[in-house]
């Protein structure tokens, strides 16, 4: 029960983070990253506090370990893509921002799923 309170609230500093960036429709590479990234955080710890404590500690080692790797892939991305002949052949930050983001989010699922099932058969 004490674990939930500190997850609780951090989800909700998630939540509030991608609600004022959100309401603030200022989008630079730099923003959309943060709101990709804290819509995910937000959903995914909301799911996680009903969830047994060790899903946790194996999710947030994946997290972590995901989060340097997409930071680093998000700032080697040029801030405008190229076009040519009108046609949008290279991504520029917030598509990868949110490529990222939702490649983070379908994965977590995935090993929240399984340590879940693992758990339960023991």
């Amino acid at each position: 029960m004490n674990r939930k309170i500190p997850l609780a609230i951090i989800a909700l500093s998630f939540a509030c983070i991608a609600g004022y960036i959100y309401s603030s429709q200022y989008y630079t590479g730099f923003t959309t990253a943060i709101f990709a990234f804290s819509l995910t955080f937000s959903i995914l710890l909301l799911l996680l506090i009903f969830l047994n404590y060790k899903i946790f500690n194996g999710w947030i080692k994946f997290g972590i370990f995901f989060f340097i790797i997409s930071a680093g892939i998000i700032a080697i991305t040029p801030e405008y893509g190229s076009g040519a002949l009108g046609l949008d052949l290279s991504p520029d930050r917030k598509m990868v921002a949110w490529w990222m983001a939702g490649i983070f989010f379908v994965i977590s699922l995935v090993i929240i799923g399984v340590q879940s099932l693992r758990l339960r058969n023991k």
